[in-house]
């Protein structure tokens, strides 16, 4: 999943769309990030990346998911194997949410101490963020163990060679766009769910590129909190974003996190609340694949996971 893919010019680019896709539709093939069409690479224009969003005004993270004419109901079938086929119905159900809603009155909670480029486990960040003072003991809770849960492994397998191309494809973009500096980022855990809930800070490239790493695997340790039976599609843009500009190595910590995450899916996939909606279910079973077979933590899976 490391190696790069080398273009030859002419029609071998269309050759290769031709054989990526399993046929001939170049078109269907336009939905995968091509940034090096979307980006006019070769000229000297100042690069940004992907087309503008007409409703928000920004560049977006994934284009070409209103170009291409699928049906987002084939999510309710059971899981897409297309990426594009989810983000597309997620951005649908966006959409159709109102762009203001009235949040009931929470205590203000204290700003996170500065320190982002120092790795620290979820946990820390989490006390800070409760506002507990510094040295009182954190009493810890017994966590309850969670039994290993069945994903299609024919989907899992073909599910994450399109997830790594998209990782491929979303570094090359954020290589070459623009940062979006005048959004303010928050600093606390209560303000930055109000921020990723807004439909009006869809992660954009230009504002996925402000997130180091260290805020990554926080954010990541941020959404094991709201995961739910009943996820907002803005929540699962997020969630997928943030998991796609992980390295594919990652320290201890980290993948204490993610474990964290997953786990929290497959408690909610295998005793929800509620029915889960299609964006919800997929969004659960797209975490689970990825922490499990990508990360190598294959006892979060039932059976043999590769069968």
């Amino acid at each position: 999943m490391g190696k790069k893919r080398k273009n030859k010019g002419g029609g071998g680019d269309e050759d290769a769309r031709k054989r990526r896709f399993g046929g001939g539709d170049v078109e269907g093939a336009r939905v995968v990030l091509n940034y090096d069409e979307d980006c006019g690479r070769g000229n000297n224009k100042p690069v940004t990346s992907g087309p503008m969003d007409a409703e928000f005004g920004q560049r977006v993270a994934f284009p070409g998911l209103d170009n291409v004419d699928r049906g987002v109901d084939s999510i309710d079938n059971g899981p897409p194997l297309s990426v594009e086929d989810y983000l597309r119905t997620v951005k649908t159900e966006a959409s159709s949410r109102p762009s203001f809603v009235v949040a009931k009155d929470k205590a203000v909670r204290p700003v996170v101490p500065p320190g982002r480029g120092v790795l620290r486990s979820y946990e820390q960040h989490q006390a800070e963020d409760d506002g507990i003072p510094h040295g009182r003991q954190i009493k810890k809770t017994t966590r309850r163990p969670v039994a290993p849960v069945e994903i299609d492994g024919n989907w899992a397998v073909l599910f994450l060679e399109q997830f790594s191309r998209t990782k491929e494809d979303i570094s090359r973009g954020l290589a070459r766009v623009e940062t979006l500096n005048e959004v303010e980022l928050p600093q606390t855990f209560s303000k930055w769910r109000q921020f990723v809930l807004s439909p009006e800070n869809a992660p954009h490239l230009s504002l996925l590129k402000r997130l180091d790493h260290a805020l990554v695997v926080k954010l990541i340790g941020y959404c094991h909190k709201w995961v739910s039976s009943k996820m907002a599609p803005e929540l699962a843009q997020w969630i997928y974003s943030l998991l796609v500009l992980l390295p594919d190595t990652v320290i201890g910590d980290d993948v204490s996190t993610l474990r964290e995450l997953a786990k929290k899916c497959i408690q909610v996939k295998q005793n929800p609340h509620w029915p889960l909606n299609p964006v919800t279910a997929y969004t659960l079973d797209m975490v689970i694949t990825i922490v499990a077979r990508y990360y190598k933590q294959l006892d979060l899976l039932q059976g043999d996971p590769y069968n």
